[in-house]
């Protein structure tokens, strides 16, 4: 831009004359060179939001009362359209098989699941399959010439009985066959010296879990409470010559045993004289046992 007043060249911009200093004519406003801001536009993502909040409101409020509508008793004109269960046999005896039965039948039929057949199966496989069927277990254990140690001998209810889901199937599980017992060993025993060898009879395996000669797993003692665990250790310990110097069960029980020879309260010397399968299931009995605590 040239100055009126000393003709210098100005840039268009310049409001003052560099050379001068005189005041330049204010340019006229070019829409090229500084173009017009858009207006901002309004932002709806709150009614977005709110759409969203009462879909979900919604859909929940609809599956609440579609749940509570199945699950109601409904009526008719005030009266229950189901039957209610009978107090006693009709007169006519109850309805042969193959007959009409009504609804509370095919409900109760529905409800009571069927006894699977563990028999000849191995424990912890008849305790898987009973989980598997919604029942639960107890385990008895006895002596056969037959069944091999750990394996089912017999099952009650038996199999294609129908019982209450969760009730219990008691198991009878086989201890193999029975030791033969052999004379009493009466040599003395002193801490300094190992237990001799001794051949146990039944009586130090109140449960039948031949923790002696074999190693257990959760699903072998899972069934015992705090007080059976507790006394399954307390045979192995006493097998080996664990004096119980507190008065109690533990030490009433034992001492009432003909093949408990006590000699010693050092429990290293105890665990000195386990055997692999003895020392692995006395850790895992004891970790059972703190979990039951």
């Amino acid at each position: 831009m040239q100055c009126p007043f000393c003709g210098n060249l100005n840039k268009e911009e310049a409001r003052f004359c560099t050379a001068c200093g005189a005041q330049l004519a204010v340019p006229m406003y070019d829409p090229n060179r500084y173009p017009a801001q858009p207006p901002k536009q309004k932002s709806y993502t709150w009614i977005y939001v709110l759409v969203i909040i009462l879909l979900v409101v919604l859909i929940g409020a609809g599956t609440f009362l579609l749940f509570r509508f199945r699950n109601e008793d409904h009526t008719e004109g005030g009266v229950q359209t189901t039957l209610p269960i009978p107090t006693a046999a009709p007169a006519g005896g109850l309805p042969q098989s193959g007959g009409s039965s009504d609804g509370n039948s095919e409900s109760k039929a529905e409800k009571n699941p069927t006894v699977p057949n563990v028999v000849g199966m191995r424990s912890a496989d008849a305790y898987s399959k009973l989980g598997e069927s919604d029942f639960n277990y107890k385990a008895e254990f006895d002596y056969s010439d037959s069944v091999p140690a750990d394996y089912v001998i017999a099952q009650s209810p038996k199999e294609g009985e129908q019982a209450q889901s969760r009730s219990t199937v008691t198991l009878t599980i086989s201890k193999g066959t029975k030791p033969v017992e052999t004379p009493k060993n009466d040599t003395p025993k002193t801490n300094d010296t190992p237990a001799p060898a001794q051949t146990y009879t039944d009586t130090t395996d109140l449960y039948g879990l031949n923790a002696s000669s074999r190693y257990l797993s959760l699903s072998d003692i899972s069934w015992m409470s705090l007080t059976q665990v507790q006394h399954a250790l307390n045979e192995i310990y006493a097998k080996h010559g664990f004096r119980f110097t507190k008065a109690g069960d533990a030490k009433t029980y034992f001492e009432s045993m003909d093949w408990y020879n006590p000699d010693t309260t050092n429990m290293n010397t105890i665990v000195s004289r386990m055997n692999k399968y003895e020392y692995a299931n006395v850790k895992l009995m004891g970790q059972y046992r703190d979990s039951l605590k």
